[in-house]
């Protein structure tokens, strides 16, 4: 629950101070936990950009994963500042992305996941070649998703985001599918796949540049439904906080 959430109380009567408490605490764990997220994120970083073994793999940014944690980690590193600087006395805000910005890390990363747990993960068992996973994988697949999420659910004010929001959210999908056939007209082919797209559903090699057009519209009608859903969410969290203060 973010700080904005909380009951209304006057400053100097019991009320007051209990609420400044609460906000105390509220700021205190929204802290930790965003360390928690940028160390989970960082370290998922490292394993997976080659830096652990001792040298960065540029092409490892050719994927919407690795772009889509860097975006966490450069928006949390701000507010996870912000944050430390709030914890002072006295009823100051809990810091937040502002909410456009918020809905587009909120969208990119919980993209990531779901297209690897429910759409790369479940190709890979059927063509035998998945091996369980690894920390590296479920770092930035898994673990960082969720965190955004609870994030998000937990310590930003709800009731923020308009309907149209979903639809200014499509410039990170929108965006990367341009990268990707720019890249891979002028960069090399990606050792890590075999082919100089970074997924499959991209591939205009080997499915032809109809499939993949396709391929390209449902994933920006996806995130345009993910996009949404995040919109109701956020409103209906939005309502049912406005009926308990009630």
């Amino acid at each position: 629950m973010a700080e904005d959430d909380l009951p209304g109380a006057t400053a100097g009567t019991p009320g007051g101070a209990a609420r400044e408490g609460m906000g105390r605490s509220i700021r205190l764990a929204a802290l930790v936990w965003r360390l928690v997220l940028l160390v989970v994120c960082a370290y998922g970083l490292f394993l997976n950009t080659g830096l652990d073994q001792g040298a960065l793999d540029l092409q490892s940014f050719s994927y919407f994963t690795i772009q889509s944690n860097l975006l966490v980690l450069l928006a949390y590193l701000w507010v996870t500042g912000r944050t430390f600087g709030a914890l002072g006395g006295g009823r100051r805000p809990l810091p937040v992305l502002v909410p456009w910005l918020a809905g587009i890390v909120l969208v990119a990363i919980t993209i990531t996941g779901l297209v690897y747990n429910f759409v790369l993960v479940p190709r890979d068992v059927a063509l035998g070649t998945f091996d369980g996973g690894d920390l590296a994988d479920l770092l930035v697949h898994t673990w960082v998703p969720l965190l955004a999420v609870g994030d998000w659910l937990l310590f930003s004010p709800k009731g923020r985001f308009r309907w149209w929001y979903a639809v200014l959210w499509l410039v990170t999908p929108a965006a990367y599918a341009i990268f990707a056939f720019i890249r891979a007209e002028l960069g090399p082919v990606l050792t890590g796949v075999g082919s100089r797209y970074p997924y499959f559903f991209l591939d205009a090699d080997e499915f032809g540049w109809g499939a993949v057009g396709v391929n390209v519209v449902w994933l920006l009608v996806g995130f345009l439904v993910l996009g949404l859903v995040v919109v109701l969410i956020d409103r209906m969290l939005a309502l049912g906080l406005r009926r308990l203060r009630r």
